[in-house]
């Protein structure tokens, strides 16, 4: 009943707490109803009995179940069970489902009221941490997506570290030539320090001041040491002085 009644408020566009309030106010409804019928049933009637456990039917529509503290007529004793009516389904159930003690039902009709708000609490969690799931997993999707698209467009900078500032490098672009003096601990152009003799590099597709982030071997290099990445502009970094200059993400060595 509870999944049935679930399905429906989200077919109907219910957020979780409309649905949690929905499935209470129809059991608290439901549980009155069986309270009622229980209190105007006399107990000295022999034919009378109220159900102590759910019970599942099958009827032309489909499964129905009739839950604890309904009221039920006999229509035929079967000896160990009894055929009853609910005054809507007939149905036979085992005589140890039902009781003619109004305390007895009242009892499980409470018990059973408390557990289907317990299923339909639970129902909700278990809903919101699905959606919540789901959020997230579209969440890292497009950022993948994103991060892909963006690495596709990265441009190759070439140039050599001003300093460190915070969690990246303020690198200033240029175009190293031969016989240019140069130190590197990051193995990058000139790696490993002295006279560049090699041929001269392609222009930097970058120019300028840029602050770089995420470069692999960033607590190993030094000011003064030359760089050669591909990396795509992320937006505008501030420095603490009121400087601003461009922002980029490595992605790789450049080539």
């Amino acid at each position: 009943m509870i999944k049935k009644m679930l399905e429906e408020a989200q077919a109907a566009g219910a957020t979780p707490a409309q649905q949690k309030r929905a499935i209470i106010i129809t059991l608290t409804a439901a549980i009155g109803l069986f309270l009622l019928f229980i209190s105007s049933a006399k107990a000295s009637d022999s034919e009378t009995f109220w159900l102590i456990q759910r019970v599942s039917i099958t009827t032309s529509t489909g499964v129905t179940g009739i839950p604890p503290g309904t009221k039920v007529t006999m229509i035929k004793d079967n000896g160990m069970n009894l055929m009853v009516t609910d005054g809507t389904s007939t149905f036979e159930i085992p005589r140890a489902q039902l009781t003619t003690d109004i305390d007895v039902a009242r009892q499980a009709a409470s018990l059973d009221y408390s557990t289907q708000v317990a299923i339909a609490s639970a129902s909700e969690k278990e809903l919101a941490a699905a959606q919540k799931s789901q959020s997230n997993d579209e969440k890292a999707r497009t950022m993948a997506e994103q991060e892909k698209s963006m690495a596709a467009k990265a441009q190759r900078i070439i140039g050599h570290v001003l300093y460190q500032e915070g969690g990246g490098l303020i690198v200033e672009c240029d175009e190293p030539r031969s016989g240019r003096v140069v130190t590197s601990s990051s193995g990058s152009i000139g790696g490993g320090g002295g006279v560049y003799t090699g041929p001269e590099p392609k222009q930097s597709e970058v120019e300028g001041t840029i602050w770089l982030i995420g470069h692999p071997k960033q607590q190993n290099i030094a000011d003064g040491d030359s760089i050669n990445v591909r990396a795509y502009e992320t937006g505008i970094h501030e420095s603490p002085g009121g400087t601003r200059v461009r922002q980029y993400k490595f992605v790789s060595n450049g080539k």
